[in-house]
């Protein structure tokens, strides 16, 4: 029997039973993908957590690193200084550095005696010097070691040649249970690449078990520390500590290669059950610090019964939430339903036009029911011309025209509020996008000014006068002053010290005059005595003029900057520009000005030095003069042929080390190897015996060479006794592309004709990608 239903009783059981089916069907999916969801979720958190310590233990071990690091690259000039200056220099250089660092265990150097004994040869033998603590007191020792041949640790590092940190070790000054784990970060001092000594700094683990313990985000959750060889560092259960993972968690070490994946740096995580029977989230994140060689790991375990548990009680909320909804629809349905029986066509037809996304003016409704029919049909005409509204505003806004506005239907529009929010939110975007472009162009021009005055440093190190001129040339053009000048204590008078103008950029000739500054006299004097920035940007008019030769005007603003560094103030620097300096300009001038005092002071220590060396030279020279001429002779002879097997030693150590670094080789003059080294085979992908004979137009990136102008042009350099300089494109066996920074250089006979060509280039892939 067929049962007739009115529109009412169908519209109940049609909408009803399929929105209730659609509605369980959805919130039994979106249940399921939201606990999926959160577990993931979760695991995600585990492993930001595992991070976040991993960066807590690598600052921890950088910044003791950085500061070995610092001494090995500063130290490194110690043969400059004579054996006992340096020596006690250093000593004394370490007590406050271990005084004012109580994490720092012991700090110690060591020296390797053919770096600065004359005539050493062997490449075993070392002095070391040692700043330890003990029962809160600093301790100093010198010794020799390693005079029979290194030990397996310090020959490991030497041959690296590479800063590390040390495997975990039980500490050999207190004994006992007493004894502290330690670890060891430690630099290598090199001249010219060549490992000649250590810096090496003893730190105690303790100080990581106190940040590891802290780490407890949720609940029955822990982190632990391992070395690169597996040994536990830090962990809550403090038996663990100085075990091996192997011994401690064999299973899971061999089930998921735990060993192999710290050593690589890699990271993981798994679920594995544990001593309590439960399962465990256990991840796993390298802690790689500067250039170690070592890569450390922390691992952070969670139960993941907390993890589950969170996610089921976010499910039975869900749940609740859906019944409660769906009981609120089945109401709303009931109650619609009785008013639409009669206009229901019309308004379904335009609503499904809505539904296919249409909106036009001709789609408002125009119903006279006299009943909430006609409000709904008013409402929908209402709706769909604030949906035309709305669309348009947004295809303005997606135009990029965001001063268009938008006239919200009333306080409730949420979709109107939520479009001008958007357009709120696109202009502060766009706002923000320009703040931080600015403020990255200011950390990228504060950087390349770090670096360019650096390579002033390096470059003029050996000579004050012009370190001094390029320095001040270069601050005036680098920050867009107009003129700059440069005082420097003057204490050739112990009883009257000032300050002495010792270069200027564009001065007038009256500031010229007086270039004698008495300390706390004036702005600059004052700059001096209080070891502070000044910054005007009220010049008085008799102050300085900048001129030209068009006329003079006052300065905008003038900086004085103290030359300062940790001993204290060597000068000022003082710049005058029509522009106001910005805040972020002096803290850079700050920074590279204690970088200008520091290289100061060493030029100074050298110049006495050389002094020093000087009079020492005419002394041994007076008491040389009174030997007998036969013995002075033979000792000349023999100093110079030690000198030249000396500087022959010195040059083939070079050739090698250079030939280690660059890709080298020769050919004559139609083009054919005559000889290549082993970096060169090894890069290009070839063996020694593919490159000898062969033209070297085997690596050229163009087979087309011969007639390219670049090449020929090139051969008429060669042949015109010319050097060459440039950036290469080479192309290994593989068939990829090098580029090479290439030097060629004639070689000529005892006739002066050349003969044959020496190529050097070395590979600048990463120096272009990075650019």
């Amino acid at each position: 029997m067929k049962v007739k239903l009115k529109i009412k009783g169908k519209i109940l059981l049609l909408i009803l039973t399929a929105s209730a089916l659609l509605y369980s069907v959805s919130i039994g999916y979106i249940l399921m993908q939201s606990r999926k969801i959160m577990v993931e979720d979760s695991i995600e958190s585990a492993k930001l957590v595992a991070e976040n310590s991993a960066q807590k233990i690598q600052l921890f071990f950088e910044r003791d690193l950085s500061l070995a690091r610092t001494l090995a690259s500063g130290l490194s000039i110690f043969n400059e200084l004579d054996t006992t200056i340096w020596q006690q220099f250093f000593m004394s250089m370490y007590v406050p550095i271990v005084e004012n660092n109580p994490h720092i265990y012991t700090l110690w150097d060591s020296w390797e005696h053919y770096s600065y004994v004359p005539g050493y040869t062997k490449t075993y033998g070392r002095f070391c010097m040692t700043v330890y603590r003990e029962n809160d007191k600093i301790y100093k020792k010198l010794d020799r070691r390693s005079l029979t041949g290194d030990p397996e640790v310090y020959a490991e590092f030497k041959a690296d040649n590479v800063e590390d940190i040390f495997e975990p070790y039980l500490d050999e000054v207190l004994k006992g249970d007493y004894r502290h784990l330690m670890t060891t970060v430690a630099a290598p001092i090199q001249q010219n690449g060549k490992y000649v000594g250590i810096i090496g700094i003893d730190l105690t683990l303790k100080y990581l078990q106190k940040l590891l313990e802290e780490v407890k985000p949720h609940e029955g959750s822990y982190a632990f520390l391992i070395s690169m060889k597996g040994i536990i560092a830090a962990h809550p259960d403090t038996s663990l500590i100085y075990k091996n993972l192997t011994d401690v968690y064999p299973d899971e070490v061999k089930k998921y290669k735990l060993l192999d994946i710290i050593k690589n740096g890699k990271e993981t995580h798994y679920v594995q059950s544990r001593e309590d029977n439960k399962d465990h989230l256990t991840v796993f994140t390298p802690v790689k610090v500067g250039n170690s060689k070592s890569v450390w790991s922390l691992a952070y375990s969670v139960p993941m019964k907390v993890i589950i548990d969170k996610a089921n009680k976010s499910v039975i909320i869900s749940l609740v939430v859906g019944f409660v909804g769906l009981l609120i629809m089945v109401v709303i349905v009931v109650f619609v339903s009785n008013n639409l029986i009669r206009p229901i066509s019309l308004i379904t037809k335009t609503l499904g036009r809505i539904s296919l996304g249409e909106i036009n003016e001709d789609m408002v409704l125009s119903l006279h029911t006299g009943d909430e029919i006609e409000i709904m049909a008013n409402a929908l005409s209402h709706s769909i011309k604030g949906l035309a509204d709305k669309s348009q505003f947004a295809t303005k806004i997606g135009q990029g025209d965001y001063s268009t506005q938008l006239e919200l239907l009333s306080e409730k529009d949420e979709l109107g509020k939520s479009l001008i929010e958007m357009q709120g939110s696109l202009i502060k975007a766009r706002e923000e996008e320009r703040s931080r472009q600015e403020e990255e162009q200011k950390r990228v021009w504060a950087n390349d000014g770090i670096a360019l005055f650096g390579d002033i440093l390096h470059r003029n190190s050996n000579n004050q006068d012009n370190l001094l001129s390029e320095l001040l040339k270069t601050f005036v053009k680098y920050l867009d002053a107009n003129q700059g000048a440069i005082y420097l204590l003057n204490e050739d008078d112990e009883d009257e010290k000032y300050l002495e103008m010792v270069k200027a950029y564009a001065w007038d000739r009256q500031k010229l005059a007086s270039d004698k500054i008495l300390i706390g006299e004036g702005q600059v004097g004052a700059c001096f005595h209080e070891e502070q920035t000044i910054l005007l940007t009220q010049v008085p008019d008799d102050y300085i003029k900048i001129g030209s030769g068009l006329g003079d005007a006052n300065p905008t603003s003038i900086v004085i900057v103290p030359l300062k560094y940790e001993a204290g103030v060597l000068g000022v620097l003082e710049l005058a520009s029509f522009n106001i300096f910005t805040d972020y300009q002096i803290e850079f001038l700050e920074k590279v000005c204690q970088n200008v005092a520091s290289t100061l002071s060493v030029v100074k220590i050298n110049e006495q030095t050389r002094i020093l060396l000087e009079k020492s030279q005419e002394q041994a020279e007076q008491m040389q003069a009174q030997e007998e001429e036969m013995r002075q002779n033979m000792e000349e002879l023999l100093a110079t042929q030690e000198e030249m097997a000396r500087k022959e030693f010195e040059m083939e150590s070079k050739m090698s080390a250079i030939s280690g670094l660059v890709l080298m080789m020769e050919y004559d003059f139609d083009g054919v190897i005559i000889s290549a080294n082993s970096k060169l085979c090894s890069s290009m992908g070839y063996s020694i015996e593919d490159f000898i004979g062969k033209h070297h137009s085997i690596i050229f990136d163009n087979n087309d060479y011969a007639s390219q102008e670049s090449y020929k042009a090139f051969w008429e350099m060669m042949r015109s006794g010319k050097s060459f300089e440039g950036i290469l494109k080479r192309r290994t066996a593989a068939k990829d592309v090098v580029l090479v920074k290439a030097f060629a250089q004639p070689v000529f006979d005892g006739s002066g004709t050349p003969f044959k060509v020496i190529e050097i280039g070395v590979e600048v892939n990463e120096f272009f990608e990075s650019k």
